[in-house]
């Protein structure tokens, strides 16, 4: 059934001339995904918990030890649970975001600097914020972390379009901006009553999200990222936006011969990206003490979406599952510290492992589509996974 008035599969295949078979991230849909990469995702994870193995072995620690403690720190208890699903929401934001933007044949990896900009954009309106009615103002915040998300990210999308700046250089280069300004606030007009290290005040406490439960650190806010998982998943399988979304990712030459205006599109996915990581760090702020800015106010999860979308093969759901796997290894690494005497910074070596059998697991084919500008970062989740 066509949506909108958008090409059919059958015309974008046909205006890019004959392939030899269907475009890596196109006609799959989101379960097909998941269930047709299943295997080579496990053989990822496998190989990367190996090499984590003889990493320790190296370094004189027992492996077997240390992955029960990280298991048992991820899963070993009611609070273990709970501190997964609280370190797996920005992840979870930060991977939709990756995924919108790779899934349209844009290589954004600015998540980090938008989730910047939107938490200095709340830290500093908080106080306007506070006088607003109980649910507007949570409201308020979450829309204006997410409007300065997309407004960064949409800098990348113009240069890009306009001037035709690669995004992995644009994107970089605004992360370092964005960093720059945070800590600039934080150091200056934005830096706490005391000024005894550079933090901004505590938001106002008519902002602060409540907690789900006693000791917990589980507040109201980890539920959105769930929500916005199976939105996005509609979003892109079932409506004109999302088709010629994925049109793009596939080759823009073919959708552009087909009536897609391509640059709008891109536009709108590079907004939609920003607006998603802007999200993550507002949502920390509202729900977890000490609801405050810092320069090191989650560092690094920006980039973590990447590995998060390509676990999950770039599909919403599998993105979800992803981001509790992340999830796991950061709340389970402390744990593994004090239990088994590993550093968690292995955790972290661990994750980079883990990205490199990732990216290597489609094979040559999918590598050498890249490097021809063909399929876009969706090659990098290999034939049929979506």
């Amino acid at each position: 059934m066509p949506l909108g008035a958008g090409p059919t599969d059958e015309q974008i295949a046909g205006a890019d001339g004959p392939q030899g078979g269907t475009e890596p991230g196109f006609v799959a849909s989101p379960n097909s995904a998941i269930l047709s990469g299943a295997g080579s995702l496990a053989l990822s994870v496998g190989g990367a918990l190996a090499v984590g193995a003889l990493l320790m072995v190296a370094v004189g620690s027992h492996p077997v030890t240390a992955y029960a403690a990280l298991a048992s720190g991820a899963l070993g208890s009611s609070y273990a649970l709970t501190e997964t699903v609280v370190r797996a929401t920005p992840l979870l934001f930060a991977g939709l975001a990756v995924l919108v933007s790779f899934r349209c044949g844009i290589w954004n990896i600015g998540a980090e600097g938008q989730m910047l900009m939107a938490s200095l954009a709340v830290i500093w309106a908080g106080p306007a914020l506070a006088g607003l009615p109980l649910w507007v103002g949570w409201a308020a915040a979450l829309a204006l972390g997410a409007a300065v998300g997309a407004g960064w990210s949409l800098l990348a999308g113009a240069l890009r379009l306009y001037r035709g700046v690669p995004e992995v250089i644009s994107t970089l280069m605004l992360n370092l901006i964005a960093y720059q300004l945070v800590s600039w606030a934080v150091n200056g007009p934005l830096i706490e009553a005391a000024r005894s290290q550079p933090v901004s005040n505590p938001l106002p406490q008519a902002l602060w999200l409540p907690s789900l439960g006693g000791t917990t650190r589980l507040h109201l806010g980890v539920g959105l990222p769930w929500i916005l998982v199976g939105l996005v998943a509609f979003a892109l399988a079932r409506t004109a936006f999302g088709f010629r979304l994925r049109a793009v990712g596939a080759g823009e030459r073919a959708a552009r011969a087909c009536g897609v205006p391509v640059g709008g599109v891109v536009l709108s996915t590079f907004a939609l990206s920003g607006a998603l990581a802007g999200l993550a760090p507002v949502t920390d702020l509202l729900g977890l003490y000490p609801h405050r800015l810092s320069e090191g106010l989650l560092s690094g999860v920006g980039y973590q979406g990447i590995p998060v979308a390509l676990l999950g093969g770039l599909s919403p759901w599998g993105c979800a599952v992803s981001a509790l796997f992340f999830g796991g290894l950061a709340s389970g690494s402390d744990a593994m510290e004090q239990m088994a005497g590993v550093s968690s910074v292995s955790v972290k070596v661990l994750q980079a492992v883990l990205v490199f059998f990732l990216v290597a697991r489609p094979g040559v084919g999918a590598l050498r589509q890249l490097a021809k500008g063909r399929g876009g970062p969706s090659a990098l989740v290999g034939e049929g996974d979506e």
